[in-house]
């Protein structure tokens, strides 16, 4: 069956052989490169993708000759407009670069030489973690999904990239471990999220997207493709600026956490108050409450924001007072003909907690369901040069919640 296909090969290869590029175009998929020159038109590929196991034997030669196979491959296919890697290494023993140096030198020579690559995709292992392969300036489009060293972004941040208008950094299994390092390079002393970038030589990118954790990449390695790219669209952006909001929207989220407990201790008295001098209860005063409740959320943000919440308690009850007073009511909602001091009883602090911490923990709820939409939105306006900051961030988190708890009670309203 074995010697059939190859006859199948060998004449393909001979029909090939005499048509032009224009009438006969070969796209090629393959997980062995040393027979291919023997069996297919190298020159006829336009579309080429390798899925290569390397296994280092104990002399290293074997991943040296492999890479040269490669360079056999790769300088006969000069008419390749799409080459995708993907390589795995196979076994416990790694190797150093500088066993198989001589060889990438060669693999570098030769892809810079392919004149029609428009795009080129490096998946998993390009023979070693440390080893950047630049692209020819023909390429436009740049995957990188591959295992990184600090070695390797070191080489990245140099590099032009000259020609390349969409980047992707993405991830892959083993890439945001130190795991798939093992062997390779020396214990890492420093990790990714540490390394600061002086810059990044690329300058003519569109389009950028990084799926990795923040873990795994340089931490300004945004803000570096950023400041450089000015034609970057909205999206890529967008993603660029997300890593900023996610750290500003879990900054809110973390502080309303730490800080709602006291913030509630000084809430209820206030509607202990307000019960005692005859508060009447509905679903539109919840709705007041919960807006309220936002608004001296706000204020937590503040180096001293319990005296500042004080304050503002006070401006409300003061505010409300003079309100009621001037429609004939006593400052909360009694009549003034039947004016009478209201002493705070233990059944008006019953009241006001029943009805405020219910709320509260219906607000605790929703904060963490609107999270990811304020983090999309923040990074909007981070991406349409707006100055965000954490005031801003906490605003903009709380008040999304309460109109998302107004819509969920507008709907159960209309539905029933």
């Amino acid at each position: 069956m074995r010697w059939k296909c190859y006859g199948y090969l060998d004449d393909l290869k001979r029909y090939s052989r005499y048509r032009s590029s224009q009438e006969f175009s070969i796209l090629l998929k393959s997980n062995v490169v040393h027979t291919l020159p023997k069996f297919v038109e190298l020159a006829k590929v336009t579309k080429l993708t390798l899925a290569v196991s390397v296994e280092p034997a104990l002399d290293d030669y074997s991943v040296a000759n492999g890479i040269d196979d490669l360079v056999l491959v790769l300088k006969e296919t000069v008419n390749v407009d799409y080459f995708a890697w993907d390589g795995r290494v196979k076994g416990s023993k790694k190797y150093k670069i500088s066993t198989i140096w001589d060889s990438l030198k060669k693999l570098q020579a030769t892809v810079t030489d392919l004149r029609h690559l428009r795009h080129l995709k490096i998946l998993r292992y390009l023979y070693h973690p440390s080893f950047f392969l630049a692209p020819p300036k023909s390429v436009r489009i740049l995957s990188l999904d591959c295992i990184t060293s600090e070695a390797w972004w070191r080489s990245f941040a140099v590099c032009p990239l000259s020609g390349v208008e969409e980047l992707s950094i993405n991830y892959v299994t083993g890439c945001d471990s130190s795991e798939g390092l093992k062997g390779f390079v020396e214990p890492a002393t420093t990790k990714f999220n540490d390394i600061i970038l002086v810059d990044v030589a690329a300058r003519g990118l569109r389009k950028f997207s990084c799926n990795r954790s923040l873990s795994s990449i340089p931490q300004n390695l945004g803000e570096c493709i950023l400041r450089n790219n000015r034609d970057l669209d909205l999206n890529s952006r967008k993603q660029i600026k997300r890593q900023n909001a996610v750290k500003l929207a879990t900054e809110c989220h973390d502080l309303y956490e730490e800080e709602h407990r006291k913030c509630l201790g000084l809430i209820v008295p206030r509607y202990t108050r307000k019960f005692a001098e005859g508060y009447k209860v509905d679903v539109e005063e919840s709705l007041k409450f919960m807006a309220e409740w936002a608004e001296m959320l706000a204020l937590t943000v503040e180096p001293d924001y319990l005296e500042g919440i004080d304050n503002w308690i006070a401006e409300k009850d003061r505010t409300e007072s003079v309100g009621a007073r001037e429609n004939g009511v006593d400052c909360l909602g009694i009549e003034t003909r039947d004016h009478k001091k209201w002493d705070i009883r233990e059944n008006d602090i019953e009241k006001a907690r029943n009805f405020v911490v219910p709320l509260v923990y219906e607000f605790s709820g929703a904060i963490r369901s609107v999270k990811f939409r304020v983090i999309d939105a923040i990074a909007e306006r981070l991406a349409n040069c707006e100055d965000v900051g954490r005031e801003t961030a906490m605003k903009m988190l709380v008040e999304d919640v309460v109109v998302r708890i107004r819509n969920v009670r507008q709907g159960i309203r209309d539905f029933n």
